[in-house]
């Protein structure tokens, strides 16, 4: 599963995404972190091909370094969410050939003293947003997350939000992910919040519209006490 989820509250960004690094159907490191440091005030989350992503994340965490050098103060989330939608469509019209790249990216605005979240695709298409999601298990949080958010919301409800999403997802998506982290942004700066690992506990919370109001410690379907089935010889006698 490759999913990114983001969350803006009342004076921060919450940036949460799964910790599997996969190659076709095999997965190749179980403790990737996907939500990275690009200054002191800037988170981003990528997703897409592996190649692309590392490439991406390094030459914008470079870039966000000389600009600082440069101006000799801190670079917010939307100079280097503008800066990195112009790189990717640059190379999608200009050479014909784009980044596989999808990213949130948030911040904390030292100017307008408020946060910042953008939404990023592969094609250039670049939005503020209150909530996003990006992946193939995006589908399913995109409607968790519309269903839960509001405005002001406290880092609590926010990271309970966050998690609901993902023991949904776990409970509903027929590839499940093996962990999930999560940074925050306010500030004070950067730093985790949570690394939720499989089988844990859940917060609880309301699960998405329909769901009945389910609670995300409940156990996944298909996951409980493996079946005893009666041997050969009983089932004949």
């Amino acid at each position: 599963m490759n999913t990114l989820m983001g969350v803006k509250g009342r004076d921060f960004v919450l940036l949460g995404g799964d910790s599997a690094f996969f190659r076709s159907v095999v997965i190749m490191d179980t403790e990737y972190r996907k939500v990275v440091e690009l200054s002191d005030n800037v988170l981003v989350a990528t997703s897409g091909d592996q190649g692309d992503v590392e490439m991406f994340v390094e030459w914008l965490k470079r870039n966000a370094r000389l600009m600082q050098l440069e101006s000799s103060r801190p670079v917010g989330a939307r100079t280097l969410a503008h800066f990195a939608r112009r790189n990717l469509a640059d190379k999608l019209r200009k050479q014909g050939a784009g980044q596989a790249v999808t990213a949130l990216i948030g911040g904390w605005n030292e100017v307008a003293c408020q946060p910042e979240l953008f939404w990023l695709d592969a094609l250039g298409a670049l939005q503020d947003v209150p909530f996003g999601a990006h992946g193939l298990a995006s589908r399913f949080a995109l409607s968790l997350l519309d269903n839960g958010f509001r405005e002001g919301m406290s880092l609590d409800e926010a990271r309970h939000l966050m998690e609901t999403c993902f023991r949904q997802l776990e409970r509903r998506y027929l590839v499940s992910s093996v962990g999930f982290s999560m940074k925050v942004v306010d500030k004070d700066g950067c730093r985790d919040v949570a690394c939720i690992e499989r089988g844990e506990e859940g917060t609880g919370g309301r699960g998405g519209r329909g769901g009945g109001g389910g609670g995300a410690s409940e156990q996944p379907a298909g996951r409980g006490k493996p079946v005893v089935l009666p041997s050969s010889e009983s089932s004949l006698s």
